[in-house]
């Protein structure tokens, strides 16, 4: 299983994003981001999760087919 990190950074650039853009989407800041990505953070807050989730717009529709 992958990690946290791995999930949440395969989301990103799967949906085009850098985490510069994502955090502009998330209203977030990029360093709140690239902690996600990198591992450093540990929890997500729940509510920055579900802002990823749906902001992303994660899975895409594509792969909901």
């Amino acid at each position: 299983m992958k990690t946290l990190h791995e999930r949440v950074t395969r989301a990103i650039t799967k949906s085009g994003h850098t985490a510069s853009s994502a955090a502009k989407k998330l209203d977030v800041s990029p360093e709140a981001v690239l902690q996600w990505m990198s591992g450093a953070t540990k929890n997500i807050r729940p509510t920055n999760l579900f802002a990823l989730i749906a902001g992303l717009e994660w899975p895409p529709k594509t792969q909901l087919k």
